[in-house]
């Protein structure tokens, strides 16, 4: 049995638990599972603060729509705005799209149409909010590039790309899962803040014969970042 039968991805292991998640807090809002208040009403806080953390990394657009989601979360927890009985369904969101990095990670179909991006540009920025996309990196002076994964999954390859020596990428996956490919030859160096989930470096960093150097910063909720060859 080869070593990707025995373990489960971590787009599998995020699909996963996306559902459990799901599932848990469809419970509680239909009074099955009480959580208590705190966990139930103030939980879209964690969005909001990683939110306002994003900024300090530049990543305004990932920060923005962040702190938006947890304001809107948040105003519905509390009962600031009535959001009608239709509210109480929400988590089936999180089970939906965790059933969609499931099918992904077992190589079947997503339940959404998924549009395939060559990308040629020096410095990328992709995102993937309640979907994703499969993504082809091929520019030859590759500078870096951000990422932002929310309640969806990203696959980004690099295989045919190039990175110049200050090659930085800034990723964060939200309730969602983003997987890199890069070449045998690259050294990559993460660094990062995984919050209910992880950062895997499958790539072998090179295996002491790396020629090119990348640095991959995370941020992790309730997610995953996997780098692999």
């Amino acid at each position: 049995m080869s070593e990707k039968q025995k373990h489960p991805s971590s787009h599998a292991i995020t699909g996963f638990l996306l559902v459990i998640i799901g599932g848990l807090f469809l419970l509680d809002s239909l009074n099955i599972l009480h959580f208590g208040h705190f966990v139930a009403g103030w939980w879209p806080l964690i969005l909001i603060i990683i939110g306002i953390s994003q900024f300090k990394n530049k990543q305004q657009s990932g920060g923005t729509i962040l702190i938006f989601m947890g304001v809107l979360f948040l105003s519905a927890t509390l009962d600031i705005i009535n959001w009608g009985s239709i509210w109480r369904f929400w988590p089936v969101v999180l089970i939906i799209v965790g059933l969609q990095i499931l099918l992904k990670a077992k190589g079947h179909s997503s339940l959404f149409h998924k549009l395939g991006k060559k990308v040629n540009e020096n410095y990328f920025n992709l995102s993937g909010i309640f979907g994703g996309g499969d993504h082809q990196i091929v520019s030859q002076s590759l500078e870096g590039g951000e990422a932002l994964a929310i309640f969806g999954g990203l696959d980004i390859d690099c295989g045919t790309a190039n990175p110049t020596d200050e090659c930085v990428f800034t990723f964060t996956a939200i309730f969602g899962g983003i997987e890199i490919r890069v070449p045998k030859d690259w050294q990559v160096i993460t660094t990062g803040t995984p919050l209910f989930g992880n950062i895997t470096n499958k790539s072998g960093s090179g295996d002491g014969h790396a020629t090119k150097t990348v640095r991959i910063n995370g941020t992790v909720l309730f997610g995953s970042i996997e780098i692999k060859t």
